[in-house]
Parts: C-alpha cells; structure tokens; sequence
C-alpha cells in the first residue's frame, strides 16, 4: 500500500487523494487483493527470495566496496566480522540463487525488464519532475 502511495506522491498514479492511513485508492487496494488471491504463494515466494538474496548480495558488495573507497563516511552502524562477513554473504546468495529452478530465474530476469519498460513508457510522461515547471539552471 505505500507503493501506491508514493506512486500518487511523486505523480506516477492516477491523481486524486487516498482514504485511511496510507492515503491509497481503493482502486489499488482491490487491484492488490485480486492478484494476491491470483497468483499461487510457491511462485511468489520463490520470487521474492531471488529478488531479496540478489538485494542482499548486493548490499554485501557495497559494505566492502564502500569501506575501502570511502572510508570516512560515516557509519549508522558496525559488521559484524567485517570484512570477512560480507564477503562470504557474496557467495552463499550466490548459491543460495542458483539453486533455485528455472523458472524462479525466468521471472527475476523478465519482472524487473517489464518495470523498466512501464517506468521508462509510462511513469516518464507522468511525472511531477516531469511536467511542473522547475526554477531556471543556476548557470
């Protein structure tokens, strides 16, 4: 629900204010309980393991890379074990990944292609960024 929220924020959505807490159209809502009762729990969950453990890897790339090319930044908090920790999460999602079938494969490499598509087609045009006016460049 907060996706659609932002979505509306930022102007992707269709325009209008939301009812309840997270301000969502019960457009949305039902759109979201619809597929929910649509799509089998086993794929979806096999989805969103792919999609978490890639995230994850890549948070564990970005600790290593980012303590040794930026190591003044700030810290909002330790590794544990660091650097060993993140780079042995590297490879255990890596085959964490790979032992996953096929088809849990087909859809993490086809689902993010058709949102870039939708992003790039749709949300583009749509956008406050997009169509409001901004202040002139400052040079």
């Amino acid at each position: 629900m907060r996706t659609f929220r932002e979505h509306l924020r930022d102007g992707i959505g269709r325009e209008g204010r939301g009812r309840g807490v997270f301000r969502t159209r019960a457009r949305n809502v039902i759109l979201s309980f619809v597929l929910a009762a649509l799509v089998p729990l086993g794929p979806l969950a096999d989805a969103t393991a792919i999609g978490t453990l890639f995230a994850f890897a890549l948070v564990n790339v970005a600790v290593v890379v980012l303590r040794r090319s930026r190591p003044d930044l700030p810290r909002a908090f330790r590794v544990p074990g660091a650097p060993v920790t993140p780079i042995l999460g590297v490879p255990a999602c890596a085959y964490l990944m790979f032992s996953m079938s096929p088809s849990v494969w087909a859809a993490f490499l086809v689902w993010p292609a058709v949102g870039l598509i939708v992003y790039f087609d749709y949300s583009m045009r749509r956008s406050r960024l997009e169509t409001e006016p901004t202040a002139a460049p400052l040079s």
